[in-house]
Order: structure tokens, then sequence, then C-alpha cells
């Protein structure tokens, strides 16, 4: 795939004189236009004044990134042109961002611009041989590219290769290497057909309740893989405090501690209760979620103390009996007999109802 000293530099070498041929400035066209025959229903273009600075900067930024090709600086003769092709686009420019890409094992992005390269000829220009070239090298890099069939539960999980995400080129189809670096991103599928480079990669899936699931892969040239990735779900954690301390705590009718705890469980609903002698009960019903972190206090709050259990209650009812058995005497008690009256020396008695 990589091209030798002398073939690099006569890629890039050889576009500048088609690349500056191609710039005039905008103010001689300009001009030119409105000697060809301007009248007040087709006025001349408007001419922009920063236009011939924006071209002799592009035409700068050019000829260095050619020159650095040349010395197989590829890194930094990419700059130089993307820099040319900001001020200045042109085919040819994108051309030499196309090469530097390849050299640099970029594949996915060179395919990318040497496509680019046949949508701007049609408008603009280019050599030939430079096109034949641009095909010649697609279709090599269609041997060249790899490729990843993955099938991916669940099909929300958020996916990065190489810290990358992806970019969706049809219904299914994804390539990699082509955004900068970023967050995880849902595919919203379950099966993809993913393009990337050849080598080694490190692919992240990532799902908020699930287990992340990292996996590295090294694909030659050309090849082909098959991947089911299947994520696990996290327990989620249950953390269990009282107001009140040796509290026992139970969730589902099953004791397992003494507030403070800290447990682990599956997703799913659970009753928690909390009990300590002397207090009312805690009862609640808690919904876990998977991976999530769920804190219960408990507050209990002391008992209502029953009437039959209060001092005064039965220091009453015993002054009340006693009331209740002196009345109940007098109600109840005989007659007594009485003793025969004494009439005196009269023998008169008087007797009373």
């Amino acid at each position: 795939m990589r091209h030798s000293h002398r073939s690099s530099a006569r890629w890039a070498l050889g576009l500048i004189l088609p690349l500056l041929s191609s710039t005039l400035p905008l103010a001689a066209r300009a001009q030119s236009a409105a000697e060809a025959g301007s009248s007040k229903a087709n006025p001349a273009p408007v001419v922009d004044p920063d236009g011939d600075q924006r071209d002799a900067d592009a035409r700068t930024a050019f000829v260095a990134g050619a020159k650095l090709a040349a010395d197989l600086r590829w890194r930094e003769a990419l700059e130089r042109f993307e820099a040319s092709a900001k001020l200045r686009s042109h085919p040819g420019t994108t051309y030499n961002i196309a090469i530097c890409q390849r050299a640099l094992g970029q594949y996915t992005r060179a395919r990318v611009s040497f496509e680019q390269v046949l949508e701007q000829a049609e408008v603009q220009s280019l050599d030939a041989s430079l096109l034949e070239d641009t095909r010649a090298i697609l279709a090599e890099l269609k041997r060249v590219l790899a490729q990843i069939q993955l099938t991916l539960s669940p099909k929300s999980a958020k996916l990065s290769i190489d810290g990358r995400p992806l970019s969706k080129s049809g219904e299914g189809k994804f390539v990699a290497g082509l955004r900068e670096p970023g967050q995880p991103e849902s595919p919203s599928v379950s099966t993809l057909s993913i393009t990337l480079d050849p080598g080694p990669h490190l692919l992240l899936i990532s799902r908020k309740g699930y287990a992340d699931y990292v996996k590295r892969v090294n694909l030659r040239p050309g090849g082909k893989l098959r991947v089911k990735l299947e994520l696990s779900k996290l327990p989620a954690s249950l953390r269990v405090q009282a107001n009140r301390q040796r509290a026992a705590v139970s969730v589902d009718g099953v004791d397992v501690g003494t507030a403070p705890i800290s447990l682990t469980r599956p997703a799913g609903t659970y009753r928690v209760e909390v009990q300590r002698a002397g207090f009312q009960p805690y009862v609640t019903d808690t919904r876990l979620r998977s991976g999530e972190q769920v804190t219960l206090r408990a507050v209990l709050d002391p008992e209502g103390v029953a009437l039959s259990e209060r001092w005064w209650f039965w220091a009453g009812i015993g002054v009340l009996a006693v009331g209740v058995g002196v009345t109940t005497y007098a109600l109840t008690r005989p007659e007594p007999d009485r003793p025969p009256l004494n009439g005196g020396s009269l023998g008169w008695t008087v007797e009373v109802p």
C-alpha cells in the first residue's frame, strides 16, 4: 500500500502546476466577465476583496505540503494540504489529501477523499492520469478495507471503535475511523456491517445498567470477522439505614442483618422491613434497576403504649375497685337484727317505721 519516495514525490509535486494554473485571482475573473459585456440585467460578479489573499495563502500551503510529502512527512503534509483546501477547494488538493491519508494507513478516510476527487473533477478540471489513478486506488482500497459483522444485544447499547463513534453509510452499514474522538453512540440496530481499516482495533460497548464490554480485534487487509456482543446486566445496590441502633432488616421475609447494611440484588421489586422491639416497624416496597444504587432510611417511631400497660390505669383501677366494693357492700349488706326495746319502768315503747 505504501509507495516509494520517488513516486510519492511525483504525486505531490506534480500537482503544483495544475493547481496554480487553475487558480486565477477573483478580481481578474470579474474583470474578464465585465469586459465580455455586462448589462444592467446581468451585472458583473461582486469582487471579493480578500479573494486574492486567500488564493495566495492556499498556494503557499499547498507548496509546503508538497515539499513535506516529498520527504515522506505525511502527517505534516496532510495538515498543510487540509489548510490549503479550506482556503481554496480543488480536486488536486483533495487528491493529495487522499494520498497522505492512504500513506498513514487511514484507508476509510482516504476512500472518502478519493471519492470527493471524482465529484470535484466534474466541476473543476483535473489531469486525466490523476483521475485514472484515483479510480485504480479506489478499487484497491475496496479490496484492502476490512469488515466486521456485529450482532449487538441490547440494540440500544452504545458503541465506539478506537474511541470514535461510527459514521452511518447506509441501512445497517457503518464506517469506523471517520469521526473525531468522542463518546460511544447507539446505532439503534442489532445487526451492523462495519467497514474499517485493517489492523488492531478496540471495540467498546456500553449501556446504563449493564457492564461495559471491551473487545480487541486485529484484522488483516480485506479480512472479515463476525462478532456477537451481549452485555450483562449489572446488579443493583441497596443500602438500608435506620434511626435506631440494632434494628433488624429483612428483604422479602428473609433476615439479612442489622442496619446499616448494604446489599447487592438483581434488578426487581423487593419488600424491605426494618424492626426493633418497642418501635413501630418500617415496611416499604422498593424497585431496583440494573446498576442502580438505592438508599433507604427507616424511621422507627416508638410504639403507642396500650391502656392496660400504663401505671396510672392500674392505680385508677385499684381506687375504683375499692369504691365499688364499699358501695356494693352498703347496698347488699343484710339488715341487722335490732335488740328488743326497753320500755322503762312504765313499759312504754315507740315503733319507728
